[in-house]
């Protein structure tokens, strides 16, 4: 089953959140650094993100869910 792509900014808008896309202009900086750096920017309290895997612990901690993790700037609650 092919599953159609959602602009996630269009989606959000729906919900009535306002958001816009943000890229680190000529660095090589990679998401998940731009993601804590800009909590940090912003004065953050905490950091809400869903994860995704089976039921093992080890399977939860994606790449990316591992890297903020291990590197979160602020109280991240985590959820999957």
């Amino acid at each position: 089953v092919e599953v159609p792509r959602v602009d996630i900014i269009d989606y959000l808008a729906s919900c009535g959140v306002s958001a816009r896309l943000e890229r680190a202009a000529g660095e090589d900086v990679g998401k998940m650094d731009l993601l804590l750096s800009r909590l940090c920017d912003l004065e953050a309290d905490m950091a809400i993100m869903g994860g995704h895997g089976g039921h093992a612990l080890s399977s939860l901690l994606g790449s990316d869910t591992r890297y903020v993790l291990e590197h979160m700037t602020v109280p991240v609650l985590l959820s999957y």
